[in-house]
């Protein structure tokens, strides 16, 4: 744990941005929310260190989860993505979340699902979009040799049209 405080210690001096103390963190969801969009990147790296750290030397909460899928959806946050941020939400148990808690993960949850639902979509249309192209490639390639079987009877009706003449 001390490894990872004077981790965080070095980061902060040599970065130059100012790291909150966790104990002056906030005990809500929403204001820890609050909290950490108003850190810098490194600062939002170092926070996201800090709680793996934490895990790894105890278990998984339902609070740490919860901060963590804050993390991960935040989207300047180098690591964001929203795939993790909700498998992190649907393994909490909100049973023991206060009411502004409980509300407040529900709508992350449901922005979340949006959001996948939005990023699946893209990527179904870009798949779609994909098709596409690539048939309309085909498609002007068989344009080209018609056209080009089309030039050569062209010169060959244009060949067998003065021989017709000339008999």
């Amino acid at each position: 744990m001390s490894k990872c405080i004077l981790m965080v210690i070095v980061i902060s001096l040599f970065s130059g941005c100012k790291i909150t103390p966790f104990s002056a963190q906030p005990q809500t969801f929403a204001s820890y929310y609050l909290w950490i969009k108003s850190l810098s990147t490194e600062a939002l790296k170092a926070e996201l260190s800090i709680i793996n750290q934490q895990t790894e030397n105890s278990a998984f909460t339902d609070t740490k989860r919860v901060k963590l899928a804050l993390l991960f959806a935040l989207p300047r946050m180098p690591q964001h993505n929203p795939y993790t941020a909700k498998t992190h939400l649907n393994q909490i148990d909100k049973s023991y979340f206060s009411a502004d808690d409980l509300a407040f993960v529900e709508l992350l949850s449901e922005q979340l699902n949006q959001q996948i639902i939005a990023l699946n979509r893209n990527v179904l249309t870009n798949q779609k979009l994909e098709r596409i192209t690539d048939k309309n490639v085909q498609i002007n390639e068989q344009v080209k040799k018609l056209t080009t079987q089309i030039n050569q009877l062209k010169s060959i009706e244009r060949d067998i049209q003065p021989q017709e003449l000339n008999q």
